[in-house]
């Protein structure tokens, strides 16, 4: 069993990761978002949007919609909430990028 010193120094290191972690996901959420952005509204006449437009946007999105996942438990909670985070918005990505290349093929005209 860990003692309360270990403990304390595994809060200590997922703090500090999550500090780390929070700027670069910041910054990851809204270059997929401008990507997005670009992909699926500038085809419908929507002018493209800078990175801070997309910050914002992206900052009204999340006060709106409701708090996921609270039941982390353990000495990394908050650097597996991260990793979590990072992987749902590179999947959004990923799976647009895949859309967005096959429609230039063609296939859905």
């Amino acid at each position: 069993m860990t003692s309360s010193k270990e403990l304390q120094g595994i809060a200590a290191l997922d703090g500090v990761l999550s500090l780390i972690l929070f700027p670069l996901y910041v910054l990851f959420y809204g270059f997929v978002l401008t990507q997005m952005w670009a992909w699926f509204m500038v085809p419908l006449g929507v002018r493209a949007i800078t990175l801070s437009a997309a910050l914002g946007l992206s900052a009204m999105i999340h006060v709106t919609r409701p708090v996921v996942d609270s039941k982390l438990e353990g000495p990394f909670a908050g650097t597996v909430a991260f990793a979590k985070a990072f992987a749902h918005v590179g999947c959004c990505w990923g799976f647009g990028a895949i859309y967005v290349s096959v429609g230039h093929m063609g296939w859905f005209r």
